[in-house]
């Protein structure tokens, strides 16, 4: 074993690396779409399809608004509550590169 580690050790070396680089990266972004959220209460007569034209961008169809929500909220149906949270994009640049990066 101690031999295997002797002639190995660049190898191994770079591999460890490139593994911490990539928790490094793989953390960086996911906080980064947490920052690119917001949350909204849902008041009294709010809908999906109600927020998804307050929110959405001139370049999204509001069809595409009500999906964004439906996914990043696990809503099975359009049906919100009074009270209830849910995300939304906090800028409309960042919804329009995650709708085309499907």
């Amino acid at each position: 074993m101690k031999n295997f580690l002797t002639n190995n050790f660049f190898s191994l070396l770079f591999i460890g690396v490139a593994f911490l680089f990539t928790l490094v990266f793989i953390n960086a972004f996911s906080v980064d779409k947490q920052e690119n959220l917001i949350e909204v209460t849902v008041k009294p007569g709010d809908t999906v399809w109600n927020l998804a034209k307050k929110y959405k961008s001139d370049n999204i169809s509001q069809k595409e608004m009500i999906n964004w929500i439906k996914k990043h909220n696990n809503l099975d149906l359009e049906k919100i509550k009074p009270g209830q949270t849910i995300l939304l994009p906090n800028s409309h640049n960042n919804l329009e590169n995650q709708l085309a990066s499907k």
